[in-house]
């Protein structure tokens, strides 16, 4: 990787807030890759959000908040300015809308900036579309997180947009067994856009027609959780679930290593971690189809794609995914193997190379 100590380089990564979980995850990991070989870090948070960013103390890691929630906020605006033209950073990273239409108006004329594509384009309107493409002159590189992000993005911008995904932060497993229960898991926010509520149908249809002792966890926090748990007393499943709410990374791993399958339901989805992560603790991965689900074709190795999901074909899905055939020793190994393709040192690497 370029900018070592010896070169006295400067990165500075620009967000709007942490509210997006895996933006925040992935740049966790990539600020750690970046404070081993820059000799200064920046870490501009434009709007603080309930959801800080724990990280490990490191000597040359500066954190900087500037509140602010307008767009056209001027005197935000300005001292943002002031703060990039001190520092005269080589790289700016930003994601999320404002954070890169603010670092393009007001990065230095030498500092190279650096877009990133998470989900948070399901939620844009024409005008901020518009915007970004007048702003994207100023852009160095433009980096979707997976190859359908990417191509939204060239065509709402016209403009080349590479595909670099999320690197995986967690630990490779000491052991991965496939001698595990056949649990389910549902690692989410509870929003609309995880589809909670489909996943409960079709846990519930599952449970119905295969009558089998699964239990689903219900991992994660969020607007809808009470909503959920209503639903699943409703549904006559309450007792079948367990909802753990939010879990440190540790403990959503060792509920992944003694489960058989993931389930991801999302209407939308950037790429999707959590799929990842599943699958580097070895459970299969039932999916629908959405950004970064494309992995999740080779369905001989990883689990089940659903293009057109619905609570029978998903609980079918569910069913197979029990089934030994998806638990020998290559495909278990092939699984796990997806951790060393999103190695956070070299996806660090090809953002600023």
């Amino acid at each position: 990787m370029s900018g070592g100590p010896g070169e006295k380089k400067t990165i500075c990564l620009v967000i709007d807030g942490f509210g997006y979980g895996g933006v925040q995850q992935s740049y966790k990991v990539l600020i750690s890759e970046y404070c081993k070989v820059f000799s200064s870090v920046y870490l501009i948070i434009i709007q603080t959000s309930k959801n800080e960013l724990e990280i490990s103390n490191f000597p040359n890691l500066k954190t900087i908040r500037i509140e602010g929630r307008s767009l056209f906020n001027l005197k935000k605006l300005l001292l943002l300015r002031q703060i990039l033209y001190k520092i005269k950073p080589d790289f700016i990273i930003a994601s999320i809308f404002r954070s890169q239409i603010w670092s393009a108006a007001m990065k230095p004329y030498r500092s190279k900036l650096i877009w990133i594509e998470h989900n948070t384009y399901s939620n844009r309107r024409r005008s901020h579309w518009w915007l970004m493409k007048i702003m994207s002159q100023k852009v160095y590189k433009i980096v979707g997180v997976s190859d359908e992000v990417s191509e939204l993005t060239k065509v709402k911008l016209q403009k080349k947009c590479i595909t670099i995904a999320n690197p995986l932060s967690i630990q490779v497993p000491k052991h991965v067994s496939n001698n595990r229960s056949n649990d389910f898991i549902f690692v989410a926010r509870m929003n609309t856009q995880k589809n909670p509520h489909l996943m409960l149908e079709s846990f519930a249809y599952f449970q119905k027609k295969y009558k089998t002792n699964s239990v689903l966890h219900f991992i994660g926090d969020g607007m809808l959780l009470e909503n959920v748990k209503t639903q699943s007393r409703n549904l006559g499943i309450y007792e079948k679930c367990k909802f753990h709410g939010w879990l440190a990374i540790e403990s959503v791993q060792e509920i992944m290593l003694s489960s058989k399958t993931l389930v991801s339901t999302s209407m939308i989805e950037g790429m999707s971690l959590v799929r990842l992560e599943a699958l580097a603790n070895g459970c299969c991965v039932v999916t629908t189809n959405t950004g970064g689900a494309s992995l999740f074709k080779d369905m001989g190795k990883y689990g089940f794609f659903l293009s057109a999901p619905n609570p029978i074909d998903i609980a079918d899905a569910m069913m197979k995914s029990l089934s030994p055939q998806y638990w020998n020793s290559n495909l278990l190994s092939a699984r796990t193997n997806v951790i060393y393709k999103f190695n956070p040192k070299v996806i660090a690497n090809n953002l600023i190379s």
